[in-house]
């Protein structure tokens, strides 16, 4: 599978410092937006891992609670090394071997941000009917964990970007990890990274021009640089490249790139517009069928109402200000969203863009 050479440079650089460290590397979070190749690198690096005679790489499976995860982690680690053993290697080559953990979603794991932008940290976790107190504990005991096995024990985890978690002293993890920021692909790493998957499919390379025609940076805006987006997109124009019986590509065949594409995403998107009240998602109908950039003014409500919602809206991550520091022009915050639901509206992929 093909991964973008950033992705690549980060595995290398990871399993470097494993393998060249004598004892053990830092805690490690690596942190970033959704879909932005977090658990490709964790993947990739585990991979490497598992080849090489110095480390016992033991994956940590996705979990609802950090309930009894220290013994989960114990008994993973146990069961690693009697297969080692199993396979004639002596005790005392075992013991020496460095172990690295991998927990991915730490935040989700033990609760410890909230879900909008601008929210406070809980006093109740959310969603797991765990307490506040309850959660903290469970952290705290991962970290007495790693510190006293730190001489052979390390973890590498991932989080959103949200990581006041470790900011705040009354956190276990406060100033803990030491985190890495993986960040979307540019415009231009996208466009590189999309077309390599296309291989020899000169039709699909063609179909992927054809797209470009209708926004410079379609690849930008349906992806926004994440590597999971990329993939789907790049799934829906082989899809229908291939699939399409007539050879010519022209507009037709965009159109049903687009509906692959956004059919693909729609869980994740509808995920979002759940998420929403009523007047919210009235006032989001609304706000598609305006430019790009809009004022409060442009609205039907109230200014005064349609305030109140774009506050809220703010706070779900769903509007940002056009620009920094100003509160005349907003806009939405991911582009995908505001494509996927142009779509909804237009089903014309002309409009998509606009």
């Amino acid at each position: 599978m093909k991964t973008p050479k950033r992705t690549e440079y980060l595995v290398n650089y990871l399993s470097k410092n494993i393998l060249s460290s004598k004892s053990t590397i830092a805690p490690t979070l690596l942190r970033g937006p959704e879909g932005c190749g977090k658990s490709w690198i964790t993947s990739g690096l585990f991979a490497l891992l598992e080849k090489e005679p110095a480390v016992i790489p033991v994956w940590v499976p996705y979990r609802l609670s950090g309930k009894n995860l220290v013994p989960s982690i114990v008994k993973a680690v146990e069961k690693k090394e009697q297969q080692l053993l199993s396979e004639g290697i002596s005790i005392s080559d075992v013991k020496k071997r460095k172990v690295v953990l991998f927990v991915e979603r730490i935040d989700q794991l033990f609760n410890l941000t909230g879900k909008e932008k601008n929210m406070v940290l809980p006093r109740r976790a959310k969603g797991r009917g765990a307490s506040y107190i309850t959660q903290i504990h469970h952290a705290s005991e991962l970290r007495s964990f790693l510190i006293e096995k730190r001489e052979r024990v390390s973890i590498v985890c991932t989080s959103e970007a949200d990581t006041r978690f470790m900011d705040d002293p009354d956190f276990p993890f406060f100033n803990f990890f030491t985190a890495i920021d993986v960040k979307p692909l540019s415009p231009d790493e996208s466009r590189d990274f999309l077309i390599s998957k296309f291989g020899d499919s000169e039709k699909a390379l063609n179909t992927f021009r054809l797209l470009e025609t209708f926004a410079v940076h379609a690849t930008d805006v349906l992806t926004e640089g994440l590597i999971s987006y990329i993939n789907l997109l790049s799934a829906a124009i082989l899809e229908v490249s291939e699939f399409e019986k007539k050879t010519k590509v022209d507009s037709k065949l965009i159109d049903q790139t687009l509906i692959s594409y956004f059919n693909k995403i729609s869980p994740s998107m509808d995920s979002k517009v759940l998420g929403l009240s009523y007047l919210e998602k009235s006032l989001i109908d609304e706000i598609i069928r305006l430019p790009y950039q809009f004022r409060v003014r442009d609205f039907s409500l109230s200014e005064k109402g349609v305030s109140k919602v774009i506050l809220n809206l703010r706070q779900k991550g769903i509007l940002e200000p056009a620009t920094p520091n100003s509160n005349l022009y907003y806009k939405m915050s991911s582009s995908i969203f505001r494509a996927w639901l142009r779509h909804k509206v237009y089903r014309k992929s002309d409009e998509v863009f606009k």
